[in-house]
């Protein structure tokens, strides 16, 4: 508990209280704020925070405003975020926190793979690009593709059971499996 005049943000295990007195500001509160489930575009609200109990706060005076800094967030923002809370009351009383918000991706994706026929070079061997295999996979963010095998030579003609496997910035992932053929 930290207070800078009567104004104060107090943490009770993971939870920021704010309390607003008088004519002061002041803060201090939590470091981890939101962990979010994150399906392409996530938008925060400070009704989220305050029903989810991650922040509170009150005022002898009526909150005017209680807003975030950032409220969007995208795909390259998985991870930890910086966010700002700042809450004013009737008597122009502002007080502000900067918290880390986290967003997680939780959704998997589809792999969609398809057959696909490679002939061996010269030397008697083929190297195959996991991205060749796809076909429409998706996810709500960018996907990485990758085989369980991707290099043949003359020993592997005939068709081959291979993993196509597609993953998500997040590490979630989905597989299927195709058939190489390799002439």
């Amino acid at each position: 508990h930290e207070e800078s005049g009567e104004v104060y943000w107090t943490r009770f295990s993971g939870s920021a209280n704010y309390i607003m007195r008088g004519n002061t500001a002041g803060t201090i509160g939590p470091d981890t704020l939101f962990t979010g489930n994150f399906g392409g575009v996530r938008g925060i609200t400070v009704d989220a925070l305050t029903n989810g109990s991650a922040i509170t706060y009150s005022d002898n005076c009526a909150i005017s405003s209680v807003s975030l800094s950032t409220d969007t967030f995208y795909c390259a923002d998985l991870g930890v975020n910086t966010v700002t809370v700042t809450v004013s009351d009737s008597s122009g009383n502002v007080a502000q926190k900067t918290l880390s918000v986290t967003i997680s991706d939780t959704i998997r994706p589809l792999a969609q793979g398809q057959d696909y026929t490679a002939f061996l070079d010269s030397s008697g061997s083929v190297t195959i690009r996991a991205d060749s295999i796809d076909s429409n996979s998706y996810d709500n963010c960018e996907l990485t593709f990758t085989l369980s095998d991707s290099v043949f030579n003359c020993a592997d003609t005939g068709d081959t059971a291979v993993w196509f496997y597609a993953t998500d910035p997040d590490g979630n992932m989905d597989s299927q499996m195709v058939t190489i053929t390799i002439i």
